[in-house]
């Protein structure tokens, strides 16, 4: 792994996004980094204002932004960490990035200490928003808040304290390396960072119940626990399309019984010239003329 390391005084041009105020993908995981900031031995950029203390990476700068990160390669896979308030401006964000180019190009997540959170992309060395400054809920405000980055092609699944906050998708940039950002003012701690090449995708049950959103994932396969469910639409035999209710796609199929909670395995699959209709297991598939986007269902066994 390449390690280079870099700090920059930065004086990215935020324009309008500074303060306008669930499932696994198939692959090998490969343990990247894994760092309790014990000590130092991963060699991070250290200044006046960035150590590594107290077991922690401490971020202090009141004169300008500070970003740290190591380089590489890593295409898909999740970025965590642990993020400690230690005081400063409750405004200014601080966080992640990930699939980093160089110091000007790069994907972000930033969260305030007032319970804000926004998700955006650096581009020539200018923020520009993909996720706008929003509240959560799942913001620990003024504490210790774990953040969550996970990245698969063009989504990029955002998880803050285990809980889902946005799934965006974006292709700006398709690989890179990882580290923080600090914003100035803002006194943050981090810890526990972990990142792992082709780790687990968190897929929640969609809210419309199909699989539309990751149209175009062609070949990725998916994990997905839910409870089958005989009274959705679907459309298709064996191969579904992509707006299919994924709980009753799962009856059809023999994946799940009615009311059954298991998990199964979704793969993506390309648009079909036709759709055949059937009645499998108590629930009457829909015929279909072609359609962008398909999946099948199967279960683990």
């Amino acid at each position: 792994m390449d390690r280079k390391m870099r700090v920059a005084g930065a004086r990215i041009v935020l324009g309008l996004v500074v303060l306008c105020l669930g499932g696994t993908l198939a692959g090998a995981q490969e343990l990247l980094l894994s760092d309790d900031f014990a000590n130092n031995d991963m060699d991070w950029y250290v200044s006046d204002s960035i150590q590594v203390a107290n077991g922690r990476y401490e971020f202090s700068n009141d004169e300008h932004a500070d970003y740290t990160w190591m380089s590489g390669n890593m295409a898909d896979g999740s970025v965590v960490a642990d993020s400690v308030w230690l005081g400063g401006d409750e405004t200014m964000g601080y966080g992640l990035v990930f699939r980093l180019v160089d110091a000007q190009n790069f994907y972000f997540l930033w969260i305030t200490a007032n319970g804000q959170f926004t998700v955006g992309k650096v581009m020539e060395n200018h923020a520009v928003p993909i996720k706008q400054w929003s509240s959560s809920d799942a913001i620990n405000t003024r504490g210790e808040n774990h953040l969550r980055v996970e990245f698969s092609g063009y989504l990029i699944n955002i998880l803050i304290n285990g809980q889902e906050v946005v799934v965006l998708r974006d292709d700006t940039f398709t690989e890179g390396g990882y580290g923080f950002y600090v914003h100035r003012g803002a006194h943050v701690a981090f810890d526990n960072m972990r990142v792992v090449a082709d780790s687990p995708f968190t897929l929640h049950m969609p809210r419309n119940g199909s699989m539309e959103r990751f149209r175009g994932m062609l070949g990725k396969t998916f994990s997905l626990t839910l409870t089958g469910d005989a009274s959705g639409k679907i459309w298709g035999t064996d191969v579904y399309t992509d707006d299919s209710n994924i709980a009753a796609a799962a009856v059809h199929s023999g994946a799940l019984a009615d009311g059954e909670t298991g998990t199964v395995i979704i793969t993506i699959l390309p648009g079909q010239e036709s759709y055949a209709e059937s009645e499998r297991n108590g629930v009457s598939s829909q015929s279909y003329r072609s359609w962008h986007g398909s999946y099948k269902v199967e279960r683990i066994q």
